[in-house]
């Protein structure tokens, strides 16, 4: 056996093969995965969409959670920035008073 008869019957051997199934694939079977490839697709794209929502809830939730700490640790106004205003409008405040205004001010959040 040489070398071009070993080629000639390896050619023979994938025709047979090729032959056989493309008469194996039908329509039906083409149809089949024609309609598993569009539902894989639908499906892909409402669960992609379903992962954007959940993630911006989620999100959301999360952020509002670390903003309500910050405001906590660290308020807007501070007896501080009392004493401050009422310095710029030319008044001396009592302790009392900047804690009234502070404790009110603390109470709207």
């Amino acid at each position: 056996m040489n070398f071009s008869s070993f080629i000639f019957k390896v050619s023979d051997v994938f025709k047979s093969v090729i032959h056989e199934a493309s008469d194996v694939v039908t329509k039906a079977d083409l149809d089949n995965a024609n309609a598993h490839a569009h539902s894989l697709a639908v499906g892909l794209g409402i669960g992609i969409v379903l992962f954007l929502i959940a993630g911006l809830i989620i999100g959301y939730f999360i952020s509002m959670k670390i903003m309500k700490r910050q405001l906590k640790k660290n308020p807007p106004i501070s007896k501080d920035t009392i004493r401050m205003i009422y310095q710029q409008v030319g008044r001396k405040p009592s302790e009392s008073q900047i804690n009234e205004i502070y404790n009110r001010a603390v109470k709207q959040k």
